[in-house]
């Protein structure tokens, strides 16, 4: 435990292999060609260990989403203000050593991962594991992903797999009608 501001936090303890296995992630990740697949293949193939977790893209997601990791600077301070976080720390704690916090805020419907809007950010006891321009380069990219619904697979119909929604990439659905004896793509 650690005092900040007069309230009692977390202070991280860093392990130093994990740390370089942090960094080797947002490294690889700031290059605009990679993704989570090809990171985690790398893992896999390098032998590397992970300590028994394994890196599914939701993992790999919230470990590049999260502020813990970043050295907070000026240029962290205002992407967070910039996005509508609430910063609790004055601009002049944000020295790029120390790492972040970023919590849900009281009455917020939106997940912290998605939207920044109203989340709380502090200031937090330990050192940060990669730049703020690294971590912003990933957070960056990690805004620009979409994430399309899976196609359905269409029965009874000739048309399946051939004709998707042009605005969300689901496959039309096939249903038969319980009054008549028509059929219907939707």
């Amino acid at each position: 435990m650690a005092v900040m501001n007069g309230i009692n936090t977390k202070r991280l303890v860093i392990d130093p292999e994990a740390a370089e296995q942090v960094r080797l992630i947002y490294e690889m990740y700031a290059d605009p060609q990679t993704s989570f697949g090809d990171i985690a293949r790398y893992f896999i193939d390098e032998n590397i260990d992970t300590g028994g977790k394994n890196l599914y893209r939701s993992a790999l997601a919230f470990l590049l989403k999260n502020p813990t990791y970043a050295q907070a600077d000026l240029e962290l301070y205002e992407f967070f203000k910039g996005q509508g976080a609430n910063v609790v720390n004055d601009a002049a704690y944000f020295t790029g050593t120390n790492g972040c916090y970023l919590f849900q805020g009281q009455g917020v419907s939106e997940h912290k991962n998605v939207s920044l809007k109203d989340q709380i950010l502090v200031i937090a006891p330990h050192e940060g594991l990669v730049s703020s321009d690294l971590w912003l380069q990933c957070r960056r990219k990690l805004l620009n992903n979409h994430v399309f619904p899976s196609a359905r697979k269409v029965k009874n119909s000739w048309l399946s797999e051939k004709i998707k929604c042009g605005r969300c990439g689901t496959a039309l659905m096939f249903t038969k009608s319980q009054t008549t004896a028509y059929s219907y793509l939707r």
